[in-house]
């Protein structure tokens, strides 16, 4: 997550960054692999940056994912273990967003 791709003051390049992810997601030649190693990625990396617009889109990606692939491709321990900061989250975008992930989790899973 270098740079400001997906936290970009320009609407376009943060637009154009989440496509970016969640076709690198979809196109990868692991499965659900692919899926995997980008959401670690997103976690582990976006997840604790001091920049809440940083911590919106990778929330927003990973709901986006979640919608788009399916509960089942997500790493839901992955996930488990970085809920409560997302749901603790100053930012109230973020906790919305991680409830909506959560809910949509939960709406698959029963």
């Amino acid at each position: 997550l270098k740079g400001n791709g997906p936290s970009s003051s320009r609407a376009s390049t943060a637009k154009l960054a989440t496509s970016i992810l969640l076709k690198l997601m979809e196109v990868g030649t692991s499965g659900s692999d692919s899926v995997h190693s980008v959401i670690e990625v997103l976690l582990e990396k976006g997840i604790t940056s001091r920049k809440p617009k940083v911590v919106i889109a990778v929330a927003t990606v990973i709901l986006n994912a979640s919608l788009d692939f399916g509960v089942g491709a997500l790493p839901l321990a992955l996930i488990k273990s970085s809920a409560p900061t997302m749901l603790k989250h100053v930012n109230a975008v973020v906790r919305e967003t991680s409830m909506k992930l959560i809910a949509e989790i939960c709406r698959t899973l029963g």
